[in-house]
């Protein structure tokens, strides 16, 4: 049987040689931004809560999600970099919460 990866552990990427291929596309596909990142972490998708905010775009109100991590101490673990975000997102078959943590 095969194991999840993302079951009680949380995985730390440092470096694109980390997806294959057509793996960033995906993402992207999904809405997930991968312009100029420094890391991403995968965590359990049960790490993460939604929210909906309203952004003003052109004299509209526009309804938006955003994730954000339950615990404090994950929400840490992208701190300190430019711009921070929590997706929820298909990954490998699996649904996982993902943290992109961009540079400036």
């Amino acid at each position: 049987m095969k194991r999840s990866f993302v079951s009680t552990q949380l995985t730390l990427i440092t470096g694109r040689e980390f997806f294959t291929p057509g793996e960033i596309d995906y993402l992207k596909s999904q809405n997930v931004n991968t312009d100029d990142w420094a890391y991403m972490v995968i965590a359990p998708v049960n790490c993460i809560s939604a929210r909906e905010i309203n952004i003003q775009v052109e004299g509209s109100l526009l309804k938006r999600v955003r994730y954000h991590a339950i615990d404090w101490s994950l929400e840490r673990l992208l701190q300190g970099q430019y711009c921070n975000d929590w997706y929820k997102v298909t990954f490998r078959g699996e649904e996982i919460a993902l943290g992109v943590a961009r540079d400036l």
